[in-house]
C-alpha cells in the first residue's frame, strides 16, 4: 500500500517529469475501470532521429519493458505481456499502447522512452489509476405512518472510484398521504463515515 502511495505522489507532483519531457506530449494520469482497456500515448513535439521507442512499467526497484518499436524490427511485445499489451499506433515520433482487462495490479506509472541517436533519450511518464465499478447496495427502511419518509442508504464499495456523493429527496403526493424517499451514497470503507 505504501508503494502505491509513493508512486501516486511522484506522479501527482510530476517528479518523474524532469528533464526533456517538455518535448513530449502525454497525459500525466489515465483512469480506467477494472476489466476495461487503458490507453497510453506519447508524441514528440519536435522531430528527432529516434531509433527506438520503448514502453516500461515503473516498479519500485526497476523498469519492466512491456513493448518496443523500431523501424527495422517493427512492433515487439514482451512475451510475458503478449495477451495484455498491444500497440494502437507504432511510430518513431509518436507511439500508443493499450493494456487489456486492467486490474489493480496494473495500477502505477508507465514510461515511454524515445531512444535518440545521437543525443539524449527523451522520456515521459503516465500513471494509471484503476477503479472498480459495482452496483450500489440499497437498504430501505420504512415506517408505517400515513406521512412516511423512508431512508435508503446506497453504499458505494470501497474501490469504486470516482465516488460521487448525492442526496435526492423524492416525494410522492397521493390523495390522502405523502410518501418520501431519501437517498444517500455512503462510502462503505472502514476509514470513511456515512455521508448524506
Amino acid at each position: 500500500m505504501a508503494h502505491r502511495t509513493v508512486l501516486h505522489l511522484l506522479c501527482t507532483f510530476g517528479l518523474f517529469q524532469k528533464g526533456l519531457t517538455d518535448l513530449i506530449r502525454t497525459r500525466r494520469t489515465v483512469m480506467a475501470a477494472a476489466g476495461e482497456e487503458a490507453g497510453f500515448r506519447c508524441e514528440l513535439l519536435q522531430s528527432k532521429d529516434v531509433v527506438q521507442v520503448t514502453w516500461h512499467k515503473v516498479l519500485p526497484d526497476r523498469e519492466e519493458t512491456l513493448a518496443a518499436y523500431t523501424s527495422r524490427y517493427g512492433q515487439r511485445v514482451n512475451p510475458a505481456f503478449k495477451d495484455k499489451v498491444g500497440f494502437t499506433d507504432a511510430g518513431l515520433q509518436n507511439s500508443s499502447i493499450f493494456i487489456r482487462n486492467v486490474t489493480e495490479e496494473d495500477e502505477g506509472c508507465y514510461l515511454c522512452l524515445f531512444n535518440i541517436d545521437p543525443g539524449d533519450d527523451l522520456k515521459a511518464t503516465t500513471c494509471l489509476q484503476v477503479y472498480e465499478l459495482h452496483e450500489p447496495v440499497l437498504h430501505v427502511r420504512e415506517s408505517g405512518h400515513r406521512s412516511t419518509c423512508s431512508h435508503s442508504d446506497i453504499n458505494c464499495p470501497e474501490r469504486q472510484r470516482p465516488l460521487s456523493w448525492k442526496q435526492l429527496r423524492q416525494c410522492e403526493q397521493h390523495q390522502r398521504y405523502s410518501h418520501c424517499h431519501l437517498y444517500s451514497c455512503a462510502d462503505s470503507s472502514p476509514s470513511h463515515g456515512h455521508r448524506g
